[in-house]
């Protein structure tokens, strides 16, 4: 909970002096006030009366704790982390210009990792006592238990963006089909909840794992999607394809998702770069059934201007977005290929069975000796 708790403190702090390595030299830069905020973010109670040294060592101590920092480190997304490992190895590091750190900020915030400006470079610094703590924790395996965590919260997040909504039972059994780990459920619990309580995407209600939009409207629209995917089949693609949809951004392309990102630029003269964003909305609005109207409404808020002819144009490359799109209510596949498996289900069930093939009625028994008679 601490991490969502530091986002409603102001606690940043540039020092702008040249960089010091110690945990207590890196603090007493902080102004007392920082500290106290600190403090009350780390959650160490009693300190509004101490002077400055001993806040101070209040904090050391407080931030010395290896499993406060284990859990920290345990929410890095990849880019973050791979900061921080670097900064570990080799730091301190220095850079023209400040870095966008992603959630290393909290670390930042927390006095885990202390930015400098110095000389007109930004410096990163981890601490000394830092470095040992995630030697400690490296030494003892952490970098193997943070990859496989990174990999549950990888596939979670694929699963919800791919399905919007399965049960957890489901769930367990993909994450073992798609990575072959062999956990128990309050092991991948573990790791889901951490991610969970930060609004990393999913939630959990009742027995299901969902997108966590749906909490918008008290999962009123749960129902109304477990519907419609009720009888078809799960589309469940291969490992390496299924974890591309663990980034939000991603989207299987197509000839028809090509097609309307040429459209775009030719005829709407957008830049590539905004009208693949364009692309990436409107298949995002297509993966929820939100229909062609709201597509157009997109486009209206990218400013997109077409005489009729044009429009009538792309109207059929909507439409073929829209029917070659992975979507929820399909279960993860598109409405051409359920389609598809509705025209071949009816086929296979218009062909009049041989007398010695199975009954197609289900009894085990051969035709001639069943509904054949």
């Amino acid at each position: 909970h601490m991490a969502k708790h530091i986002e409603t403190l102001d606690l940043s702090f540039l020092a702008e002096t040249a960089p010091v390595c110690s945990l207590s030299a890196v603090l007493a830069l902080r102004p007392l006030s920082n500290l106290r905020r600190l403090a009350k973010g780390l959650h160490i109670p009693n300190t509004s009366k101490l002077r400055k040294a001993d806040l101070i060592q209040a904090v050391i101590e407080a931030l010395e704790i290896p499993e406060r920092l284990e859990e920290l480190l345990y929410i890095l997304e990849k880019p973050s982390w791979d900061f921080f490992r670097t900064l570990a190895a080799e730091g301190p590091l220095r850079f023209g210009e400040q870095q966008s750190t992603g959630r290393c900020r909290l670390l930042e915030a927390l006095g885990y990792i202390q930015p400098f400006l110095w000389e007109e470079q930004y410096i990163y610094v981890l601490p000394d006592e830092i470095k040992a703590l995630f030697q400690s924790l490296a030494d003892d395996g952490f970098p193997a238990q943070k990859k496989q965590a990174d990999l549950i919260h990888d596939c979670a997040t694929a699963a919800v963006h791919l399905y919007g909504v399965i049960q957890q039972d489901d769930f367990f059994s993909l994450l073992r089909a798609q990575t072959s780990l062999k956990l128990l459920p309050d092991e991948i619990f573990q790791v889901l909840f951490r991610h969970i309580v930060i609004q990393d995407g999913y939630c959990l209600w009742k027995d299901y794992l969902l997108d966590d939009r749906f909490e918008e409207n008290n999962f009123d629209d749960v129902a109304d999607l477990l519907e419609q995917t009720r009888s078809k089949p799960r589309y469940v693609p291969a490992p390496k394809e299924f974890l591309r949809y663990a980034d939000w951004r991603y989207y299987e392309p197509t000839i028809y998702t090509q097609n309307l990102l040429r459209f775009l630029m030719r005829e709407a003269e957008q830049s590539a770069s905004i009208a693949a964003d364009t692309v990436s909305e409107i298949v995002n609005a297509a993966m929820m059934n939100s229909g062609v109207p709201l597509m157009v409404g997109i486009l209206d808020d990218y400013g997109v201007d077409l005489t009729d002819e044009q429009f009538d144009s792309l109207m059929k490359l909507l439409v073929d977005v829209s029917s070659h799109t992975r979507t929820w209510a399909n279960n993860g596949h598109t409405s051409a290929e359920i389609a598809s498996m509705s025209r071949s289900a009816a086929e296979v069930h218009k062909k009049k069975p041989g007398r010695n093939d199975p009954c197609p009625c289900g009894s085990g028994l051969k035709y001639k000796k069943c509904c054949g008679r």
